[in-house]
């Protein structure tokens, strides 16, 4: 029987292996890193090679996963917009702009929902198809 602590190894590998394929399927992979062809497993998954500091990649993406529990006020404000963008027939978004001492340089995020998110990038790539556009990551 497995212990906790490999249960919880277990989810998060699970998850990251999910996120890998949810990116290939709406982003498509980095022609860099083609999945199960060295770097990235065939889930787009390069969590096992630690000096990359990341567990998946994507043609736009470098992704961390975590797994966690969310803050309890976080959890709280991200409740509420799901459920009044969901009162006005809109897509919640939660923004955020932080006041650490260390946020110099360090860009405001957005945080949408994963639904929203792959509608936006299956757009977008249709749209590199038909303008025959190749764009790997940012410009």
């Amino acid at each position: 029987m497995r212990n906790d602590i490999q249960r919880r190894i277990r989810r998060s590998k699970d998850c990251e292996r999910r996120t890998g394929k949810w990116l290939l399927e709406h982003d498509g992979p980095d022609p860099r890193f083609i999945p199960g062809q060295g770097i990235a497993t065939a889930t787009g998954r390069v969590g096992h090679i630690t000096a990359m500091q990341i567990d998946c990649i994507s043609m736009t993406y470098a992704c961390e996963v975590k797994q966690v529990k969310v803050w309890a006020g976080l959890w709280k404000f991200w409740k509420q917009i799901v459920v009044m963008a969901a009162r006005q027939g809109k897509e919640p978004m939660m923004k955020f702009e932080p006041t650490n001492e260390d946020s110099s340089g360090v860009p405001n995020f957005h945080i949408i929902t994963e639904s929203r998110h792959g509608e936006l990038l299956d757009i977008e790539r249709q749209w590199r198809a038909e303008h025959g556009e190749k764009t790997y990551g940012r410009r």
